[in-house]
C-alpha cells in the first residue's frame, strides 16, 4: 500500500504535512537571513542589516565561511555551544 508523503518546494520529502511546513518555514527564514547577509556584505551600511536581525556585526562575519545548509547541519552544535557558554552544560575534561 502506498504511503502518503509531502514534498517541499525544494523537493525534500517528509512523512507528515507538519514536518514539511516546519521545514519550509525554516527555509524561508534562512533564505531571508542569507539575503540579509549578502546585502550587508555588498551594502554601504551593513549595521542596518545586522541590527534588524539582532545579531552583532562580528557574528555575521562568521557566516562568510558557512553556507545556508551548514546552519541547518550544525544547528544543534550552535545550541550546544550557546548552552556551554551560558553554563547550562558542564563539560568535564580529562586531566
Amino acid at each position: 500500500m502506498p504511503k502518503q508523503v509531502w514534498q517541499s518546494e525544494d523537493g525534500s520529502i517528509f512523512d507528515t504535512e507538519q514536518k514539511c511546513q516546519e521545514y519550509e518555514k525554516k527555509q524561508a527564514l534562512l533564505n531571508d537571513l542569507w539575503l540579509a547577509i549578502d546585502l550587508a556584505r555588498e551594502g554601504d551600511d551593513p549595521r542596518r542589516v545586522f541590527e534588524g536581525w539582532a545579531f552583532s556585526e562580528h557574528f555575521f562575519k562568521l557566516f562568510n565561511y558557512l553556507s545556508k545548509e551548514d546552519l541547518i547541519i550544525y544547528k544543534d552544535d550552535f545550541r550546544r555551544l550557546a548552552d556551554c557558554i551560558d553554563g547550562k552544560i558542564n563539560i568535564e575534561k580529562d586531566q
